[in-house]
């Protein structure tokens, strides 16, 4: 079956005297009475009969201008003119036109296209990614301003270079589903040619949702257009799923521990992971070590992945939100790990996960535990291996007592 713009071109063709490959059946209606008429009546005779069978056509009126513009066309290539295939342009020709690949960060975010970086909620790093200086636009949907100033200042960044995307006044939110906020950030991008973009983060910029494909294909499309407006790096931070027990939170990272539908990762040239390195043992030091790793690229070879530690400021330094300051420090030697966890030590971490939204009472952690193979008593054996690191808010034979992470 044919396409209604094949139909009419071949229409068309036919009465201008070129060959046509297609046979009648192939055509849909009304284009098929059309054809039956030019081949009986001739080029010459078959206006009539044309305008006959598409008087009470719904749109026959639009079907007689398509075929009289497709006829210049049409009598151009009788002539010796243009060729039947000038609308399409092949790889020879777009090849001198594209730009190469360039990056701001070699091997890792790639300028012009989508990088992705999950991590656990509460594990992402701040966007001192750049591999140069310039600046920086950071899209602040979750709207917590105060923590960018906080870090940016105790880490001695220039924050007249650092500009923040944050809310309209009065919404506290973000919606890249809408024009409004998109037209925000394209504004910016034209006026100040940032070196990087990062959206933090991917969850908190739709109110479409993110597990479908219908429900971020339009987000996403959009953000590659921006980073093409320069072009520029565009980081866009996303979280990771919640392992079950047969898959521990220490195993390496892969495509499929990021959450929402597989399209996001499609649409990311780039995509990078953050987890934990497990090192000396259990309980896992909270604010050990960290790895950082490139998971998927179109663009090359994969990248060594990097460590990544807390080095703590000087002494008097402030730190975000007045808490003890340290600083990401790139680049450091990932420890050996310390093998595979036990169903335990793979159970804590679910627990901490689930707490650091906020305390919960000990019977809905055992619930969300036992929907990812955890029973009653690995939870119990988990939560007092993180005695120091998660406490009771009551005794804890209290019906009121939740457990709640400690700092």
């Amino acid at each position: 079956m044919l396409t209604r713009k094949l139909a009419i071109q071949a229409l068309a063709d036919e009465r201008a005297g070129l060959p046509s490959p297609y046979k009648t059946a192939q055509f849909p209606e009304p284009f098929r009475t059309l054809r039956a008429a030019l081949q009986a009546q001739g080029p010459a005779g078959c206006e009539r009969e044309w305008l006959l069978a598409l008087l009470n056509a719904p749109d026959g009126k639009r079907i007689l201008e398509e075929l009289s513009a497709a006829q210049v066309g049409a009598l151009q290539r009788a002539q010796g003119g243009a060729e039947a295939d000038g609308a399409y342009t092949p790889l020879a020709e777009l090849a001198a036109e594209l730009p190469p690949v360039t990056w701001l960060w070699r091997g890792w975010i790639p300028r012009g296209f989508i990088s992705l970086l999950g991590a656990a909620p509460g594990m992402q790093p701040p966007p001192e990614l750049g591999a140069r200086p310039g600046r920086v636009i950071y899209v602040d949907a979750e709207y917590v301003p105060q923590l960018a100033v906080a870090r940016a200042g105790a880490w001695g960044m220039d924050m007249s270079r650092l500009f923040m995307l944050l809310p309209e006044p009065g919404r506290y939110f973000m919606d890249f589903c809408g024009a409004m906020d998109r037209d925000r950030l394209t504004e910016m991008v034209y006026a100040l040619e940032p070196e990087l973009i990062v959206v933090d983060s991917l969850s908190s910029i739709t109110s479409a949702g993110e597990n479908a494909v219908d429900d971020i294909r339009e987000v996403l499309g959009f953000l590659n257009q921006v980073a093409q407006i320069q072009p520029c790096g565009l980081l866009l931070i996303h979280h990771l799923r919640k392992r079950s027990a047969a898959l521990p939170a220490s195993e390496e990272l892969t495509i499929d521990d990021f959450r929402g539908s597989s399209h996001i990762i499609a649409m990311s040239r780039s995509v990078l992971g953050l987890s934990r390195v497990r090192a000396g043992g259990f309980p896992r030091e909270r604010n050990g070590p960290r790895r950082l790793e490139v998971v998927k690229t179109n663009l090359g070879q994969l990248p060594e992945p990097l460590g990544v530690t807390f080095e703590p400021l000087e002494a008097g330094a402030p730190g975000a939100l007045g808490a003890p300051g340290v600083r990401l420090v790139y680049g450091a030697e990932l420890p050996e790990p310390s093998g595979p966890p036990t169903k335990a030590t793979a159970c804590a971490e679910l627990i901490l996960e689930l707490l650091a939204e906020g305390p919960l009472p000990p019977k809905a952690v055992v619930e969300a535990a036992r929907e990812e193979g955890y029973g009653r008593d690995t939870v119990y054996r988990a939560r007092r291996a993180l005695e120091g690191q998660v406490r009771n808010t009551e005794g804890c034979r209290s019906p009121e007592n939740l457990w709640e992470r400690v700092g």
